[in-house]
């Protein structure tokens, strides 16, 4: 393929490197809203480079925005545009000059325009600028919120906007405007599905390894870019498990609680579990409270549940808290966090909310977290389960904790993972 030439207003010519077919379907379309569903390492957020580059080229001293849920994707992509600057060379075959602020994460191209990277965390930062092009990356894994302040940054300049993202079930807006796409009345729209296997670069095989190793809605979602119900839910059945209210102790019950800590940006959560009839009869969500509070508030409410087991996430900042219950005469059961660990408390949780082994009341928290509860691929080809960048899953890991707590423990993996002889854990 050729190196494609994108000539600016002034005449000159930019030659940027050529997209791939499954690119070029979309980074050629003149719609004012692109909208890309697409599997993992397809190539977007390369073809989305060389889309706002040629907008901003285009577009002499124009404020041209790639917007990501969080700053170390947008700093993916700057890095990214950077390199591929350095290589590009001007009509008259020398180096293009352009300047890169890497604290601010801009770049002044030589006509004037501006292209920032932005993330979308805080979305009240994203109101106030007249943006005449964008790039919404990670679109599924961002908030509507976010959406709503970048499309009116493009109002005054009737700007474009190319969005790009994994499928991520059909909860979220980007499904929402990835369907306007396909509606002849929202013409200023585009949708377009890019698997994984439209990149020419990623082996088949590489594919087929993956098809068999990971979950099949994974697999459809991250590989094959489709749409699936509920598929960004980790815990499809959870409004099944809806039962009942919150209940006092019960003389001669037993319970085990969840303890799931935070101190400042997310939430300590303190989940109790009815081990008789497998239902949540308490449940305490507290923010920004110290540890010393903490610690007499969860000896207290394991004492008044006849002396629940606590169930606690002791990584980290943790760790210390359980000493501290401990010495209280509190039953802790200390569970180290770590990704196989984490992955095997959501499974486990998974399974009894699927078989409806347990019950909670209808708790707003709980139940938005179990909506959004996802999963996500590593580049190393690992499921990693969380909330989405955003969102908070302390309600899901202490509930998980209080499951754990009812099976009583056992070996904190996987089902099916073979440990290493006693010797070499020893070791």
């Amino acid at each position: 393929m050729s190196r494609a030439a994108h000539r600016g207003s002034s005449g000159r010519r930019l030659i940027l490197p050529p997209p791939h077919d499954g690119q070029r379907l979309w980074i050629d379309r003149p719609e004012r809203f692109l909208v890309v569903a697409a599997g993992t390492k397809a190539g977007k957020t390369f073809g989305a480079v060389l889309w706002l580059l040629r907008e901003a080229w285009t577009h002499p001293h124009a404020v041209c925005w790639w917007v990501a849920p969080v700053y170390k994707q947008a700093r993916i992509a700057y890095r990214l545009m950077r390199r591929m600057l350095n290589r590009i060379r001007g009509p008259n075959g020398r180096k293009l000059p352009f300047r890169a602020v890497d604290g601010d994460l801009e770049i002044e191209l030589p006509n004037g325009a501006v292209i920032q990277f932005r993330s979308a965390e805080d979305h009240d930062n994203l109101y106030g600028e007249g943006v005449t092009a964008a790039v919404f990356d990670e679109a599924s894994r961002a908030k509507e919120e976010a959406w709503i302040a970048l499309r009116s940054t493009l109002t005054f300049t009737r700007g474009r906007c190319l969005l790009i993202a994994n499928a991520k079930g059909k909860k979220n807006f980007f499904y929402r405007l990835w369907l306007h796409g396909n509606d002849p009345e929202m013409p200023e729209f585009a949708s377009f599905r890019q698997p994984t296997a439209a990149n020419p670069w990623i082996p088949p095989e590489e594919i087929e390894s993956a098809r068999r190793v990971l979950p099949t809605d994974a697999f459809r979602e991250l590989y094959l870019a489709e749409f699936l119900d509920d598929a960004a839910g980790v815990f499809r059945g959870y409004m099944d498990c809806v039962a009942g209210e919150l209940e006092p102790p019960r003389a001669g019950g037993s319970y085990v609680i969840g303890a799931d800590f935070a101190r400042l940006r997310d939430w300590s959560v303190f989940t109790v579990l009815d081990l008789d009839f497998g239902h949540v009869v308490e449940h305490i969500r507290i923010q920004g409270e110290p540890w010393t509070s903490q610690v007499g508030r969860l000896e207290r409410l394991a004492e008044r549940y006849n002396g629940a087991a606590v169930w606690a996430d002791a990584t980290g900042v943790g760790d210390p808290v359980c000493e501290a219950l401990e010495k209280r005469g509190v039953w802790v059961e200390r569970v180290k966090f770590t990704p196989e660990v984490k992955r095997d408390l959501v499974l486990r949780l998974q399974g009894v909310i699927d078989h409806q082994e347990i019950t909670y009341p209808e708790i707003s928290a709980l139940l938005n977290e179990l909506d959004v509860f996802s999963y996500q691929v590593t580049q190393y080809g690992n499921v990693r389960y969380s909330a989405p960048s955003g969102y908070h899953d302390d309600c899901v890991m202490s509930l998980a904790l209080a499951v754990l707590g009812m099976s009583g423990g056992g070996d904190v993996l996987i089902e099916g993972y073979d440990p290493p002889p006693e010797g070499i854990l020893a070791a």
